[in-house]
């Protein structure tokens, strides 16, 4: 089995933090699922249902590309221990998922505040086929979310722009 260092991606980055030297290369990653919350209105004949004043975000979950020397599955290992052994006050970072456009130009940044690693599934090694592209799936939980558009305007839980 043949190992090529393909951890490499067009369409997606992540970083951690502001240290560009901690930046992914993502097979493949979700903008965590947004919930606009619910609340009842009573009336005599219906119950309506208004907007309420909290968004609930759930688990940002990424592909990262594994290179030969796992220097990318360990990264994420440390950080989780840095967490665990120490309080995730001094560990949670803002992380940055980058999607690139067809020119490999920042198209739109997902950035994620207060942000820490959760669970990481362990690498699957295979011996079928000539060669093999390892990856590890990192879910992470975080307090704040934004967007930064390819326009560079910045939008967060406080926007009241227009559509």
């Amino acid at each position: 089995m043949e190992q090529r260092d393909l951890a490499r991606s067009v369409n997606y980055l992540f970083t951690v933090s502001d240290n560009r030297d901690a930046t992914y290369n993502v097979q493949s990653a979700n903008v965590a699922d947004i919930n606009l919350g619910v609340t009842p209105f009573g009336s005599r004949y219906k119950d309506l249902f208004i907007p309420s004043n909290k968004i609930e975000t759930e688990n940002l979950i990424a592909q990262i590309l594994i290179s030969d020397d796992h220097r990318e599955w360990l990264y994420f290992y440390k950080w989780m221990l840095k967490c665990k052994n120490n309080g995730p006050n001094n560990y949670a970072l803002p992380c940055e998922l980058t999607a690139l456009d067809s020119q490999n130009q920042e198209s739109t940044r997902f950035i994620y505040l207060d942000c820490f690693p959760t669970n990481m599934e362990g690498i699957q090694y295979s011996s079928a086929g000539e060669s093999t592209v390892l990856s590890t799936t990192v879910s992470f939980r975080f307090n704040q979310f934004k967007i930064v558009d390819v326009n560079g305007n910045e939008i967060d839980e406080s926007w009241n722009g227009d559509l």
